[in-house]
């Protein structure tokens, strides 16, 4: 069995030829994102509609369920807010923060990942304090391991993921992101939201250690696309076999990440500049370049994002929406008294 107290010493098999080759053409993804990220003219475009995606895909890990539309109206509509898009935008929040404290002490304190996890879950329970937790494949049921169970323990542990975290590793931090990410899910620290906390802790590593330039990587909706094969390879790790197996795993699912974020550039970046071209044929003088990040930047608009963004009326602001809807850029939504405008384009990239 794996024994957390000799981690990472007791990683083996790393050096293979495997991993040397799968590292290869992972570091070249990785830095093909970058340049790809470069190239956006506005990349809020980007950084919004991901974040949102990670945080509904990550939170669908745990059986929390919503779409789009609702995760839209939320955002405006507090009121109109159920309890799993509550949750998805909770996880949003602690993204937010996570990033705002790597950005702005270079490092990650526990206090950081505490409030992260605080605000995913909504209650100030903190770590572990009682034995009982097992670990479960959430889609077949079998316990997968057994966490540290007393108080000690998982403080213990959880003071050396915080170590490893912020010291340089030995290792190429894509190799390293993968461990830590086992090492975390075997501490369990929490009584809930380990799951959600984790695969925070993914993106803050690599923004962390300058792996990406952006917030972009984000691996919840390729984990939740092979959730089987995840619990088998964290399963197998925890039985002290399986180290290259679940090293490539983890690297493949970095790199399809990349290939599927860099799509999601491209694309966005042609049809920002098929819109523009339309919009100014179609609108004229009445065309303000600004239209299209107020288009795009959310992946949803409404009125006074126009009428504030490019300091317009209300008429004209309506007059633009409604040019948009016609040109099927846009569908409305109508949300009681409220109207919320979709953007066809993010919707058929991301999913409803």
């Amino acid at each position: 069995m794996f024994d957390l107290n000799d981690f990472p010493d007791n990683i083996t098999n790393l050096e293979t030829i495997k991993i040397f080759k799968k590292m290869t053409e992972t570091v070249k993804y990785v830095e093909r994102l970058n340049q790809s990220a470069k190239l956006l003219p506005n990349p809020n475009i980007l950084l919004n509609t991901l974040s949102l995606r990670e945080a509904k895909e990550s939170s669908e890990i745990e059986n929390i369920v919503t779409t789009y539309d609702k995760l839209y109206t939320a955002l405006e509509i507090p009121k109109l807010t159920s309890q799993a898009e509550k949750e998805v935008l909770n996880y949003k929040a602690a993204l937010n923060k996570g990033l705002e404290a790597i950005n702005s002490i270079g490092i990650l304190t526990e206090s950081s990942i505490l409030e992260i996890q605080k605000i995913i879950v909504g209650n100030n329970q903190g770590l572990r304090n009682r034995p009982g937790t097992v670990i479960k494949n959430d889609v077949s049921g079998e316990i997968i391991f057994t966490p540290p169970q007393t108080e000690y323990e998982v403080k213990k542990f959880f003071y050396s993921f915080t170590s490893f975290f912020n010291n340089d590793p030995n290792i190429d931090a894509l190799i390293e992101v993968a461990l830590l990410h086992f090492y975390f899910e075997c501490i369990h620290p929490f009584f809930d939201g380990n799951g959600r906390t984790g695969r925070i802790l993914n993106i803050l590593y690599l923004i962390h250690k300058r792996v990406i330039d952006y917030p972009i990587l984000y691996l919840s909706h390729h984990i939740n696309n092979s959730r089987t094969e995840y619990y088998k390879h964290l399963k197998n790790m925890n039985q002290g076999v399986g180290f290259e197996e679940y090293v490539i795993y983890f690297l493949n699912t970095i790199e399809d990440a990349c290939k599927d974020t860099i799509n999601l550039i491209d694309q966005i970046n042609k049809r920002t500049k098929e819109l523009d071209a339309l919009l100014k044929e179609k609108l004229r003088k009445a065309y303000d370049p600004r239209l299209i990040d107020l288009l795009f930047i959310q992946g949803y608009t409404r009125l006074k994002y126009l009428e504030d963004g490019l300091s317009i009326t209300r008429v004209t602001a309506s007059k633009l929406m409604k040019s948009c809807v016609e040109l099927g850029i846009l569908r409305e939504e109508k949300k009681g008294k409220d109207k919320i405008y979709i953007n066809i384009f993010i919707e058929s990239l991301i999913g409803k």
